[in-house]
Order: C-alpha cells, then structure tokens, then sequence
C-alpha cells in the first residue's frame, strides 16, 4: 500500500526536552575525577613504600634531579639485552665517565682550537669530579678573569662563556657557580671579599643566562670568600682568585647505589 501523501510531508518528531538538572549535570564528573586522582596518589605513594631501599631511593635520585639521574640512567637502556639482567650501578657509572670524558675533551679542544682563548688554555680547568664537571678560570699572573677589584670580565672571559654556554645547555645538567678570591684584604666593612667573590658569581650567571643559558638550570650560586683556596702555601697567589661552573652529573646517586650492591663479607 502506498503512503499519502500527507504523511510523506509530516516532520519527524522532535525529541523531548527534559529540563531541571542543568545546574549541575556535570559536576559530578569533575568531583569523580578528584576523587580518581587522589586515589591514584594514594597507591603510588602505598607502592613506594613498599619497595626496597635500593627502587627508593633511585626513585629519590630521580625528583632530586630528573635531568641528570635520567641521563645517567636512560644511558644504561643501549645494553639491557632481552632475557638478561639489567645493569647494575657500576656498569652505568662507567657508560656515564665514559661519556663525560668526551664530553670533557671536546671542551677542552673547543678552548684550544679558539684563537682568542689558546694563550690563556692553561688558566682554564676542566675536569670530572665525583660531583660532577668542574670547569674552573683561575686568574695568574699575565691574565685576569676579571678586571682588578670588580665583577666586571674582561674581553676573554665573555668569549669563553659565548663559546661554552650553548654546550653546557645541550648537557641540560643543574648548575652551581662559585666564587673565590684571595686572602688579601680587600675593601672595608661594606664591602670585603665576600661580596666580592658573590658579585662574579653572579656577574657569570647573568652573562651564561645572556648567551642562552635557561635560569632554572643554575640551582646555586656560592660564595667563599678566602675560605678554599686552590695554593693554600700562598694565601695571596692570583691562582686563589678563580670561578667555577660546576655541572652537577649524577656520579654521587651511582657511587651510593654501587656502595649498596656491593655484596657484604661472609664470615666463615
């Protein structure tokens, strides 16, 4: 039977509207999902302590310093082999030295191969520590980092910082400046060897973070006065006066997770 066509021209029926429940349709979605998420944090933290001290405290490594504990420990990655045992803190200790020596010696080529630098290479020292690499300027007596009893720097030491800081951003490690003089009495009351050796390690900060250097990678900024001098058999030499930028690597976080491998003595 064919369809009139009166009912071929109807509209088709509009759905019903229901109304009353606008005002807080979805808020319980938003208070479900606080909820879920406390929930979650809950687990995570009841998971942590569970574990051992070893995962805890990798874990503590990690918050402490996420870019360079995951360096480290993302380096490990390239020789877990499938079926075999992960690494252990000594085999990921020495991929990382391993690394930071190339490191290392690229920047010292860097400083070498630099016409405006090579003369003055010896001054600058660039070297692995258990905290990290230590890159130290230390004054002498044909050169001066800074001028005489300022934080202004001189001409050379700006070419260096242009010519390191986009490398030490690449590493992406934390970063700690120091600053030192030497024992000879300098200025009054206001204003003695403490604000001086404060003042440069500032004036690098602002130079580094100038030449592209992000802020939140410098996590200290110190000031030592006379305290550590680098020829304490002359108090007053120009070696004692000297900055350093301390690129903060994770060798410390390994040297205490190999302390905790190493297997304990049996007695017999």
């Amino acid at each position: 039977m064919e369809a009139s066509p009166e009912s071929e021209q109807q509209p088709p029926p509009r759905p019903k509207k229901h109304g009353g429940h606008g005002g807080h349709g979805g808020a319980w979605k938003v208070a479900y999902a606080d909820f879920v998420t406390a929930m979650l944090a809950l687990f995570i933290v009841l998971w942590i302590l569970s574990q051992d001290e070893a995962t805890k405290e990798a874990i503590q490594g990690y918050f402490r310093d996420p870019i360079g504990f995951s360096e480290a420990m993302g380096a490990a990655k390239l020789s877990v082999v499938p079926g075999q045992s992960p690494p252990t803190a000594a085999q990921v200790m020495d991929h990382l030295e391993k690394s930071l020596n190339v490191e290392v010696n690229r920047l010292q080529e860097m400083v070498t191969q630099n016409a405006e630098l090579a003369g003055i290479a010896d001054q600058i020292d660039i070297q692995i520590t258990d905290e990290g690499i230590r890159i130290e300027l230390r004054d002498n007596t044909k050169f001066n980092f800074f001028e005489v009893g300022s934080a202004n720097i001189t001409r050379q030491l700006r070419i260096f910082i242009e010519l390191l800081t986009p490398e030490i951003q690449k590493l992406g490690y934390p970063i700690a400046l120091e600053g030192h003089t030497d024992s000879r009495p300098y200025g009054g009351n206001t204003y003695t060897n403490w604000e001086l050796s404060a003042d440069r390690a500032n004036s690098l900060r602002r130079t580094m973070i100038q030449n592209g250097l992000a802020p939140n990678l410098i996590r200290e900024v110190k000031a030592f006065s006379d305290t550590r001098l680098h020829n304490t058999a002359d108090p007053i030499a120009p070696e004692n006066r000297r900055v350093s930028i301390l690129l903060k690597t994770p060798m410390q976080e390994l040297q205490n997770r190999i302390k905790m491998e190493s297997p304990v003595g049996i007695k017999k």
